[in-house]
């Protein structure tokens, strides 16, 4: 009984961190999309400094994204990655 409790709050977090990784993915590709638009507007494009510190944050965001993505179906500790994500 306690087992299958487990097991099933264990889906259940697994199932709330995909969705958190899923939103910050899209917001960071809403950024993405409006820093590009930003910066082609710009006379000197990406080359000033807030559309590629933008840029860096937004590529950041995705890489650890990705890194959670891989690192949560091999977990066993849902509690460590649910810290981290937050």
């Amino acid at each position: 009984m306690v087992d299958e409790r487990s097991a099933e709050d264990s889906r259940e977090l697994a199932r709330r961190l995909s969705w958190l990784m899923g939103g910050r993915i899209l917001v960071a590709t809403l950024l993405l999309g409006g820093t590009l638009l930003m910066s082609v507007n710009q006379a000197e494009g990406t080359a000033g400094f807030t559309p590629r510190f933008l840029l860096a944050l937004i590529i950041a965001t995705f890489c650890v994204s990705l890194g959670f993505a891989l690192w949560l179906p091999r977990t066993q500790r849902l509690d460590r990655v649910s810290v981290l994500q937050l």
